[in-house]
């Protein structure tokens, strides 16, 4: 198979990988935009940005998490949309991190998050 059948052959996949590319130069470029796309699990500061929760699995800082990530949306995401569509493996996607997002709002209180913020 030809490097372009392949990602004719996975749209949703790329797409979300091309996201996330474009999402991670910014972060990188512009310092300020941190605040804007990472999540706070302190539950005030979601109340004023709510988009965080969505925008936050779109969101890698360092390069190694960047490369992992997506290179686990490049095996499991096309072989999701081999076995479906396109648009199950977006709503898999954004379902999942939306999850994530919930779940460490639910948990940042028990790792004393506050206390990790100041280590870094």
């Amino acid at each position: 198979m030809r490097l372009k059948d392949y990602f004719y052959s996975n749209p949703a996949t790329f797409t979300l990988i091309f996201i996330n590319i474009i999402v991670f130069i910014a972060l990188n470029t512009f310092s300020n935009l941190s605040g804007v796309f990472l999540l706070d699990p302190n539950i005030n500061m979601v109340m004023d940005r709510p988009w965080t929760l969505l925008t936050v699995f779109f969101s890698h800082e360092l390069h190694i998490h960047m490369l992992l990530n997506m290179f686990l949306v490049l095996i499991f995401g096309t072989q999701l949309e081999r076995e479906t569509s396109s648009k199950v493996v977006f709503y898999v996607y954004l379902l999942s991190g939306f999850i994530g997002s919930l779940t460490i709002i639910a948990y940042a209180p028990l790792m004393q998050h506050s206390n990790l913020i100041q280590l870094f």
